[in-house]
C-alpha cells in the first residue's frame, strides 16, 4: 500500500492511498507544493533590481527604508526606527535594530530562515532591507510605496 502523509502545524493532512486516480493523486501533490511554497520567502536576497523603486530608495535612503518596513512589521514609529538606524550604520551596528524585525517579519508568515538573519542583518543590511520591503509589497502588506 502507497501512502502519503503531509502535515503543517496541525492543520492540514492529505494521504494517498492506491485506489485513488492519477489525477487525485497529481491534483494532491500540487496542493502540497502550494503549501510548501507559501512557507518559503517569495523574494530572493540578492533579487533587488525585481522593483527598481525599492531598490532605489534603499540605495539611497536605506534608513528611511528601514523605517517603513519597521513600521509595517510591528507599528514601530517610522521616523525614530530612521534616526536609530541611521546612527548605529555609522558603526557597523544597525543590526541591532534590523534583526529584531526581521524575525518578527519571518515568524509573522512562518518564513524559513535562509540565509541566517544575522548574516542577512549584519553584512548584507541594505540588500536585506530591498528583501523585506519586496515580501511584505509581494504578499500584500502594503503597496503604497
Amino acid at each position: 500500500m502507497f501512502l502519503l502523509k503531509f502535515q503543517i502545524n496541525n492543520t492540514i493532512n492529505l494521504s494517498i492511498n492506491n485506489g485513488t486516480t492519477m489525477a487525485r493523486w497529481i491534483l494532491s501533490i500540487y496542493i502540497i507544493i502550494i503549501i510548501i511554497s507559501y512557507y518559503l520567502i517569495v523574494v530572493e536576497l540578492f533579487g533587488c533590481f525585481e522593483d527598481i523603486p525599492i531598490f532605489l530608495l534603499g540605495w539611497i535612503c536605506p534608513c528611511y527604508l528601514f523605517g517603513q518596513n519597521a513600521e509595517q512589521v510591528d507599528g514601530s514609529n517610522k521616523i525614530s526606527m530612521c534616526v536609530g538606524y541611521a546612527c548605529l550604520s555609522g558603526c557597523y551596528l544597525c543590526c541591532l535594530l534590523h534583526k529584531p524585525r526581521r524575525e518578527k517579519l519571518r515568524s509573522a508568515y512562518n518564513l524559513v530562515e535562509q540565509p541566517s538573519d544575522f548574516l542577512a542583518t549584519c553584512c548584507l543590511s541594505g540588500c536585506a532591507n530591498c528583501q523585506e520591503a519586496r515580501e511584505m509589497q509581494v504578499r500584500g502588506l502594503f503597496d503604497d510605496r
